[in-house]
């Protein structure tokens, strides 16, 4: 899963934990809206 250079299925997505699941989706998120966010002032 992690570190491999296999894409994510739907079915390993399914079989880990949600909260696991939840928590891979963000990072790939966070990853582009950190670059991207507005700066505060």
């Amino acid at each position: 899963m992690m570190g491999s250079d296999l894409p994510m299925t739907t079915e390993m997505f399914a079989d880990m934990p949600t909260d696991r699941a939840f928590a891979m989706v963000a990072q790939t998120c966070s990853a582009c809206h950190q670059k991207f966010r507005k700066e505060d002032k």
